[in-house]
Formats: structure tokens, sequence, C-alpha cells
């Protein structure tokens, strides 16, 4: 992780060193080893360096190449390096910085550099010759990028509150964007570039964007369905998609375990975390050993240590575990780092295996982040039925009934429209009792303590229909409901949230499922591979037999953190939670009905209800917990710490 940041001024105007300086300070703690600021008569840019790979070391940003007249600011890791240097020809006499790549990359293919790189990026270059200022963001959205643009005026940065520095740009917030926070839908959403603040964009993952004299403009550069169908006429059978998914997850490890700083990874007992480890061993062989790391919360329902000690018995690994506590108040302490609510509900989690990481001197942390959505669970009950292969259709679902599988009223709609009923009959179903009983549905059943007078402001029926649609569209292809789930803004927020916390912290994450090859190459598995005998993620179940444990490889359950966030809320964390709900501070009251809030909030602490209705309420009362913490940030009069 590293910073970036600048203004640009259309109509000529000249760049204030005073504003370019106070992004550069308040940026500071995502890059302290080195920084600098560029700036000529109406553009500037800024850069933050953390130090992590070997090459970062070398870099001297922002970067001006005077031969091309062009200079770069970045927060960038390039994985496909050797290749790249070999292309562009670069001598590779001393060291080539990462930088330096991403420069040559754009005088070599201009607009379209950004599909030759692998790896986490955001960067801007400005065209000094052409008067451009050309920036992208890799495929993911590993790396963030939020910008304002109004009149002439462009500006951009790492995060929002950097942006917010600038006096021309006001913290107004986005109340359309509370209001579906509260409304708490769950599923795959629709990927949003607005941000929680009025005018701030983020700039969509696999996309550029450039401003010149003529506005900004903005485009895709990733071709998923083009890299995927090419894979699929590559690859003629089973075998070769698991050997092709086995070369992939490795490499996808492997250039991420290039650091100057010890390296921590995430070891949870789950299939995704032992898997990135278990390679990650391999790839180190026997010159040294691997630090993992353990998140305990000291509950027997999240108790997952039975798995972890499995992974651990294949030797070469130095372990660690740390001990979780405070659920609800950790999000105090995360709220400053954010740029918006806390919408993972595990922030307690992953802040203490972070201090962890940050106090073993490490700069790296690898994770098995969103491995579930990147490999998929598969969705290819439409196929079966097609193929009137209803005994493996029966036996499908009877497993995921008998598994427990928690469905929401969004989840199991889906589940009733892409896997169960005929594709050929579908659409007229849809068109009439399925669609109208979902977009019937009121804000009123997903959280009833959302203040009424604040829903029909914003008109959050409508809002939650148009989500409600999105996700329970029917898709004619098993590859697009599962690119639907990897580009989602349920993707996106938890990813960056993560970023901006170990950021925060000076850490630099890196998910290996996050890998550009590696998706594609999960797209186009065929869909009986996605979903095998009733489990997901199969091809990765395959791929890693031999190197993952066996109890690991065939595991079906996942823990529910909620059986750690309850108990916590219901005894542990009552005062900070009142606090921060009924307090005359509070500025709760615009977006929440506080009588029905305090009427929940007394339900859910004295009466005895089914689990999943438990849950629900616990969701509720936290999600507003967070906002009233993440506003308290912004109030001029805030609550008492």
């Amino acid at each position: 992780m590293s910073a970036i940041a600048g203004i640009y001024y259309q109509n000529g105007q000249p760049v204030k060193y005073a504003d370019l300086e106070s992004m550069f300070y308040l940026l500071a703690h995502r890059g302290f080893d080195a920084g600098d600021i560029w700036y000529k008569k109406n553009i500037g840019l800024v850069n933050r360096l953390l130090f992590t790979t070997p090459e970062s070391k070398q870099e001297r940003l922002p970067l001006h190449d005077r031969k091309s007249n062009l200079i770069l600011t970045a927060e960038a890791r390039i994985d496909n390096r050797e290749e790249l240097l070999s292309v562009l020809r670069l001598k590779t006499e001393g060291i080539i910085t990462d930088s330096q790549i991403i420069l040559a990359a754009y005088q070599k293919w201009g607009e379209d550099c950004p599909i030759k790189l692998i790896g986490d990026f955001a960067f801007a270059i400005w065209d000094q010759q052409k008067q451009k200022l050309f920036c992208a963001r890799d495929t993911m959205g590993v790396k963030p990028f939020y910008y304002y643009y109004s009149g002439c005026f462009f500006a951009f940065a790492s995060e929002a509150k950097a942006l917010l520095e600038l006096p021309s740009i006001s913290c107004q917030v986005n109340e359309a964007k509370i209001g579906l926070f509260l409304a708490q839908l769950g599923g795959f959403s629709a990927y949003k570039a607005d941000s929680f603040y009025h005018n701030i964009q983020h700039l969509p993952p696999g996309h550029w964007l450039k401003v010149d004299d003529k506005g900004v403009r903005l485009n895709s550069y990733w071709d998923w369905h083009d890299a995927a169908s090419k894979i699929q006429s590559e690859l003629k059978c089973d075998q070769d998609y698991i050997e092709a998914f086995r070369e992939r997850f490795s490499q996808a490890v492997a250039c991420r375990l290039r650091s100057a700083y010890p390296l921590v990874s995430a070891l949870s007992g789950g299939l995704d975390s032992s898997s990135v480890s278990c390679v990650a061993k391999k790839l180190l062989g026997n010159r040294e050993s691997l630090t993992t790391i353990y998140a305990d919360c000291g509950m027997t329902s999240t108790d997952e240590t039975a798995y972890v000690n499995a992974v651990l018995a294949q030797g070469g690994f130095s372990h660690q575990s740390v001990l979780v506590k405070d659920a609800i108040s950790s999000a105090k302490i995360v709220a400053s780092w954010l740029d918006r609510p806390l919408q993972m509900p595990t922030a307690a989690v992953f802040l203490a295996t972070i201090n962890s990481v940050k106090n073993q001197g490490a700069r790296v942390f690898l994770t098995g982040h969103d491995g579930d959505t990147i490999v998929s669970h598969g969705i290819d009950y439409p196929y079966q039925v097609q193929s009137d292969n209803w005994q493996e259709l029966h036996n499908k679902f009877v497993f995921q009934l008998v598994q427990g599988k928690n469905f929401t009223e969004v989840s199991l709609d889906n589940l009733i429209n892409h896997q169960l009923v005929n594709p050929n009959s579908l659409k007229l179903y849809r068109k009439n009792l399925l669609r109208e009983r979902l977009v019937s549905r009121k804000w009123q059943d997903k959280n009833s303590t959302i203040n009424p007078d604040f829903a029909q402001k914003i008109n959050l029926e409508e809002l939650m229909k148009r989500e409600i649609d999105y996700q329970s569209a029917y898709l004619p292809s098993v590859y697009l409901n599962h690119f639907r789930g990897v580009i989602s803004d349920n993707m996106q927020v938890g990813t960056a949230q993560i970023e901006l916390i170990s950021s925060a912290n000076g850490i630099e994450l890196r998910h290996p499922f996050l890998d550009r090859r590696l998706i594609e190459l999960c797209l186009a598995v065929p869909a009986h591979l996605k979903n095998e005998a009733g489990m997901g993620r199969g091809v990765m179940r395959r791929a890693m037999k031999g190197i993952l444990p066996r109890q690991v490889c065939q595991r079906k359950d996942k823990v529910d953190f909620y059986g750690f966030i309850i108990p916590e809320m219901a005894r542990n964390e009552q005062e900070l939670i009142e606090r921060y709900l009924f307090d005359e501070r509070s500025q709760l009251a615009k977006y929440v009905d506080l009588k029905a809030l305090k009427n929940n909030y007394q339900q859910f602490l004295t009466s005895e209800k089914p689990w999943q209705e438990r849950r629900r309420e616990a969701k509720i009362i936290a999600s507003t917990t967070f906002l009233s913490i993440w506003l308290n940030q912004l109030s001029s009069t805030p609550i008492a710490p």
C-alpha cells in the first residue's frame, strides 16, 4: 500500500501548493517511507510510499520521464514483471521499478496499457505533450481510487478523506447510500460507483479514465467474457481445468510472495485461507517457515482450530493465535480510517489479526479473501433441468437443505429463479407471481426502524425495487451469474474496508483469489465443476487434493460469526451500543425512528427468538450502531468517547 492524489484544472487555473500539501499530509499513514509532490501550473500530483517489495525501495514518485514528458504517480504492485520487462525491452542491469514498467507500458500501448498489467494498481499519468491526465485501476479494485469532478476542476486520491481536505469539496453525505445501508438487503447487489459523499465517485474496477480539454471519459478495459471464452476453447476436459486451476492458483500465490519484509498468511481453517497457506508453504520449500495467524473468538460455535491444526500438522509453519474481543467497540476504533459506515460485522476479527501482523514486524498479509465468490459455489441447476437430469438436481437441492442453508428472501428467489425453474417457462413466471411478490416488498419488512419521513424523502421503496429487480433478474448463463457476484458491490465494499483498515496500520494486503488470471479461469470453469456433488468450489477441492489436509479439502460448513457477535452485544457492549443509539447528540434521528429502534433493542435483549430472527435483529442493531459511529466522526458536536 501507498497513496496517490492529484489536482487538475482544465481551464488553466494554477494549482495551489497548499491544497496538494494538505492531501499529502492527510495520506501520511499510507506511506511513511518516502513521498513527494510534483506540480506545474494547472496540474499537481502527490505520492506517499510504503516499501514492501525489493524494487519499491528504489521508487521515487511522482516519476518524471523528461524525455517523454510524462509524469506518473502510482500505488502499484505489478506481478507479471518478467513478461513485461521482456516485451518492453527494458534494461535489466540494475533494478527496474514497477512504476518504470507502468510508464513504459503507457508509452508503448497508450490507453490500452492497463490490460497488459497484472497486479494491484491505481495510477495517474500526466501527459504533458497531449495535455491529458490518464488514470487507471486494477480489475478487482484492490487499490482504491476516488475522484471529484465539477466544472473545470478534477481531483483524485486514494481516500475520500483527502478530497474532503480541499476547500472546494464539501462534506455532504449521500443519503440514498444511507437508506440502502439501513435496509440491509443482502445478496449480490449491483456495483455502485457513487460514494457516501455527494459528488465523490469511485473509479470502477477494470476501468480507465482520462481528463483533457474535452472533459472526462470513462472506459472499461477488461473483457472477461472474451478471456473466459478463449480458455474454454483451449481446455477440453475436467482434468484440464483442474490442472489449470492448480497452475494459476500457484502462480497467483507465488507472485504475491515478493516482499522485502516479513510476510504473514491468514489461516482460519477455511478452504480459502488454508489453500493459500499450504500453497505458499509449498512454494517456499524448506528454506524458510511460513508465519500464519488465526483469530480465536473464544467460542465453541466459532472454533476452527481442528482444521487449523490439520494444516499445521503438515509442518513448516510458524503459527500465531490471537484472541478476539470487542465485537462492536472495534468499529469505533476503525471508524476514522473508513470512508463510509462499517459494513463488515467481523471488524473485531480482522482488527485483531492486523494488529498481530503489525506487531510481528510484517508489512505484507496474505489472505484468502472472497475465494467463495471467485471460485464459485455454482448455480448449475437449470442446465440439469434442461438435460432432464432430475435425480442429480433433487440430490443437490436436498443436500443444501440438509446442510441448513440460510436463505434470505432474495437468495431464495435467486434459488428458484436460477436453479429450480425451467428457463423456458421462467420469463412468463417472473412477469407475474414472482416479480410482483418481490417488487411489492416494503422497506418496513427489511428494517422497521427506518424513519418513514427519511424513506419517503429518498424514495427508498424505489431504490429497493431497483436493487431487488437486479438481484432477482434471470440470467441465461451460469457464467453471467458467476460474474454478477465477482463484480458486485458487496465484493468492492468488503475489499475496500479491509484495505483501509490494513493501510492505517502500515500493512499491504495481498489477495491471490483476486488475481485476474485466476478469475478468468474460474469464470470459464464448467458448471458441474463449480458445484460438484452438492459442494461449491468443486474445481478447487479437486485441484487441492494432496496439498490440503483431507478434512479441510472436504469441509462443508462455514462459521457464522454472529455466534460471537450476539453474546458480545447482549453482555459486553451494551453501554457503547446504547450511547451511540440513544445519546441526544446522536445524528441518527434524521434516519431512524428512535422509538421503534429502542423497542427493537429491548426485544433483542430480553426475548428468546429463533436464531435467524435474532441474527437479523442483531444485524440491524449493529449496522445502526456502526452508522451512528461514522456519523459521529463527521459531527461538530460529537458524542463523548
